[in-house]
């Protein structure tokens, strides 16, 4: 199934007021969308973060990064990481202790042209986004490929996430296309948005979120919401939404209508993904910095 958004919201550009204290606000128009506001800035920020690891650094070497993406954590805790530039995944305990790496750079089957993100399926398998070879893979949390999503189907795959019933869903250019567990293409959403996300997140109830559409498991628009150039996203239980603000260089928490709540770091050289740990610590690709933070917060 495919639809272009302009057709299912039925949305003009939307009207921006713009106030001295930081809220950008949208005005909504006729259709199925909703525009919310979305904090941004400095308004009221409290920093909330306390920093329990960090590791990492610029290199070729184990444990080294270069330009890292997406993050990922197993159910047991590690901590997964798209090594973009080194066109490898990396594996660490949940203290940032190297356990392993796989991939290298290349157009065969256990090769990786600038894998961007990664994703855990609910049985602890590894989704990764191979941006170069036009796929997604599948692997074991040991680094043995299992399987292919997309062939033929993706342009320039980026963001990946697990939705309701193991489905996939696949942020591709301006597309966000997503497939059944058995890597059958489902749906295909377009945006008429000049920009578009590299990154996507699922709640459990079977919606995603990729910048600022939020859409149902079948691919039709379930809200609208603006944020500001995001990078990584993700939700908490509480379906509060933890974006890394790439070009704020900081990593903000918005409740589940977008309002600003926290600020869990500040002073990072863009953020790249994020994610969450069992124990509920945000896990954070500074990428800009060659490595990986986890902060322990409450908000």
């Amino acid at each position: 199934m495919a639809a272009r958004l302009s057709d299912l919201t039925k949305m003009e550009r939307p009207k921006v007021d713009q106030n001295r204290s930081g809220l950008i606000k949208f005005r909504p128009y006729g259709g199925i969308g909703e525009l919310v506001k979305l904090g941004v800035g400095e308004l009221d920020s409290r920093t909330v973060g306390e920093l329990v690891v960090k590791f990492g650094g610029w290199g070729p070497q184990q444990g080294q990064f270069k330009h890292p993406g997406g993050v990922a954590v197993s159910s047991a805790g590690h901590i997964i990481v798209a090594d973009t530039g080194n066109h490898r995944i990396q594996v660490f305990d949940s203290r940032g202790v190297f356990l392993r790496a796989f991939g290298f750079y290349g157009s065969a089957d256990d090769a990786f042209s600038h894998p961007h993100d990664v994703a855990m399926t609910t049985d602890d398998r590894i989704l990764v986004t191979d941006k170069g070879n036009k796929l997604v893979k599948l692997f074991t949390l040991e680094g043995k490929l299992i399987g292919k999503i997309g062939t033929g189907n993706l342009k320039e795959p980026t963001g990946v996430a697990v939705y309701k019933h193991g489905g996939v869903a696949v942020t591709d250019t301006r597309d966000v296309k997503t497939f059944t567990r058995t890597g059958v293409m489902s749906a295909t959403c377009t945006s008429d948005d000049p920009g578009y996300s590299h990154y996507l997140c699922t709640d459990d109830e079977g919606r995603w979120s990729a910048g600022w559409q939020e859409f149902r498991g079948d691919g039709w628009v379930f809200r609208q919401k603006r944020l500001a150039g995001p990078g990584g996203i993700c939700l908490d239980k509480a379906r509060n939404i933890i974006v890394a603000d790439y070009h704020g260089n900081s990593v903000e928490v918005l409740d589940v209508a977008g309002v600003y709540k926290a600020t869990v770091a500040n002073g990072l050289n863009h953020p790249e993904g994020v994610a969450l740990t069992p124990q509920g610590h945000v896990v954070v690709v500074d990428s800009g910095n060659n490595c990986i933070r986890v902060y322990k917060c409450s908000y």
